[in-house]
């Protein structure tokens, strides 16, 4: 895009050549169109910069949320195999044995099924945290490509407004008519 904004005042200097002079005003006002525009294209190359740095951010955040759901999963299944651990040195204690009637019912029913449930809880958690932490960034890196296409617009309404005033002020950029 720099190099059509390039190409715009190279044009304008050829004009300039073969239609006559420009008067100084119009001159600086291409020149300082171009400059504007060049400065446009910079500020939405910019922005998208700080977009990608925000989906970047975004990814990293949303990893650090799935490794905290992660951590509270791997924390369930140790709460469980605590709990597995005093039921069967209960029934141990007690003289029952540890795979029948309530005993095996209190480890499978209250302990094993909750258990198992909250560690699947975690772990769709934690997929979902990266699911969403990657569509917020899809999200800021097409904001970014839409800043930047917003720059080369912006670049190009100016670019094209200043050579409208300068054809309005002379007739140098107007065809020949027949």
């Amino acid at each position: 895009m720099v190099s059509l904004v390039t190409a715009g005042l190279s044009a304008i200097g050829g004009a300039t050549a073969t239609a006559g002079a420009m008067s100084t005003m119009q001159t600086i006002g291409m020149v300082t169109s171009g400059i504007s525009a060049l400065a446009q294209i910079s500020a939405g190359q910019q922005q998208k910069q700080m977009y990608e740095q925000r989906a970047r951010n975004e990814r990293l955040q949303s990893r650090v949320e799935a490794i905290n759901a992660k951590k509270k999963g791997v924390k369930a299944l140790e709460n469980v195999n605590a709990s597995l651990a005093s039921i069967l040195a209960g029934s141990f204690r007690g003289g029952i044995a540890p795979d029948m009637g309530t005993i095996n019912d209190r480890s499978v029913f209250l302990v094993q099924r909750p258990g198992a449930n909250d560690y699947f809880d975690t772990q769709w958690n934690a997929s979902m945290a990266i699911n969403t932490g990657e569509m917020r960034a899809k999200d800021y890196e097409m904001a970014g490509v839409q800043a930047q296409n917003q720059g080369y617009i912006m670049a190009l309404s100016s670019f094209g407004n200043a050579m409208m005033n300068s054809q309005s002020i002379s007739p140098m950029f107007q065809t020949a008519r027949a």
